[in-house]
């Protein structure tokens, strides 16, 4: 017979580390009471167990731990996952397709083998009837279930993806404004002052001499300013900006650093969407940038391919290598790769190159063919 009270009481005795992993297991008022008093009976701890606002699903493992039968859902979980009471005693391959081959189906046979609980990152569930993103906590009863505990985060990935869009186009609207604007303003600027300084200097005035340098100060100025616009804007809106601000990434890098950077890319490779490009030269920028700083790498290469499956962007260095396996969730910068991945249509993959160094890549779409987030939030 389930546990119900063991359930209850472990989302209250923990409710401060899960927190940490991004899940708030809430009940509601009153409920650490009702728990903690005695005679409680099996009415009202279904009765808690259905009022949790975190999404809880128990399972008990079967053929050898390959699959997974659903004992019980709770209220949350039937809601968010779309399925009703019918589904218990049914394999959790049949009733959610979309986790066969999917890396949280062998979170459950982890924590099931090992009996040490696991924290399952972000990921896209889909199959036929929904999609949404979702965060998971898996642990294991003393009776030997397992018990996921998970909370559906689509406003929050649609609503990071939002931001960063808005950041992004925010981004190119003041590069643009830098080199339309301020640049042609300091360009009209620069071409009085050169004027100033001829006219002083055929009048053989002292002050031509002034004149003069003020006149490279604002030469100075106009490409401090280029430099903010290509900072702010680097990818042009053709649909060839991105090779185009790759291969400037690449010959910037050498003349800066010294270290060999070599750009290739396949011709028909081009990119209609802004947002992507943008996101796409992030994800380079900022693995060139980690080869440099950590990986101490002295030749770094660029590609932009087309492939049969999509289109590919890697950046491989010459360096440490990447510890296996990297550290959970990795770092900030790995972490906002991945994240922009995701929003470029992309699947990203960092590792340690065959013969040492690193590779970073990112496999996408130009057309979306796949269920989105703000579309799954929808259904």
């Amino acid at each position: 017979m389930l546990d119900l009270e063991c359930i209850v009481d472990f989302s209250l005795r923990y409710d401060y580390e899960l927190s940490l992993f991004f899940f708030f297991f809430q009940a509601e008022d009153g409920i650490r009471d009702l728990v903690r008093s005695r005679g409680l009976g099996d009415v009202y701890k279904r009765q808690l167990f259905n009022q949790l606002k975190s999404a809880v699903a128990i399972y008990q493992a079967i053929d050898g731990g390959k699959d997974f039968e659903i004992l019980e859902l709770n209220a949350a979980a039937r809601r968010i996952t779309k399925v009703d009471r019918n589904v218990k005693g049914k394999s959790v391959r049949d009733i959610y397709p979309g986790l066969i081959n999917h890396t949280l189906l062998t979170t459950f046979q982890n924590v099931w083998r090992t009996g040490e609980p696991e924290a399952h990152p972000t990921f896209l569930y889909q199959d036929n009837r929904q999609a949404f993103w979702a965060e998971n906590y898996v642990f294991k009863l003393p009776s030997g279930e397992i018990v996921s505990v998970f909370e559906d985060v689509t406003a929050r990935k649609i609503l990071e993806k939002e931001i960063l869009e808005i950041s992004s186009r925010e981004q190119r609207r003041i590069g643009l404004d830098l080199h339309d604007g301020l640049g042609q303003h300091l360009a009209g600027i620069l071409c009085l002052s050169r004027g100033l300084a001829k006219t002083l200097a055929g009048k053989d005035l002292p002050e031509a001499a002034a004149a003069a340098e003020i006149a490279d100060l604002i030469k100075e100025a106009i490409a401090h300013t280029r430099a903010l616009a290509r900072g702010a804007c680097p990818v042009e809106l053709e649909a060839d900006g991105l090779a185009n601000a790759l291969r400037k990434l690449a010959q910037h890098t050498e003349q800066m650093t010294g270290i060999e950077c070599v750009f290739e890319s396949d011709e028909n490779v081009l990119i209609s969407s802004p947002d992507q490009a943008e996101h796409l030269f992030r994800i380079a920028q900022e693995a060139v940038t980690n080869a440099i700083k950590h990986a101490e790498a002295t030749q770094i290469r660029i590609m932009l391919m087309e492939t049969g499956v999509g289109k590919l962007l890697q950046v491989e260095d010459n360096g440490k290598g990447i510890v296996p396996p990297p550290p959970p969730g990795g770092g900030m910068g790995l972490r906002l790769m991945e994240h922009r991945a995701k929003l470029a249509n992309g699947t990203f993959v960092v590792k340690r190159r065959f013969g040492g160094g690193t590779e970073v890549s990112c496999l996408f779409r130009t057309a979306t063919t796949r269920t989105e987030p703000d579309e799954a939030s929808q259904q």
